[in-house]
């Protein structure tokens, strides 16, 4: 599962702004494991940018 919060929930009919707390700014690394950031090219990218 992946829990996330929006900005925007899009559907053919509507755009609707969500609204409610503000999301957290950049990613929440201690809520990722391992094995998550090494099999999205994407973050396994940016937690070597982070390690250097």
């Amino acid at each position: 599962a992946h829990d996330f919060r929006v900005d925007l929930i899009v559907t053919p009919d509507e755009v609707v702004r969500a609204s409610g707390s503000k999301r957290p700014p950049g990613i929440i690394w201690t809520d990722l494991a391992e094995e998550k950031i090494a099999a999205i090219p994407v973050l396994r990218a940016l937690a070597n940018e982070r390690r250097c």
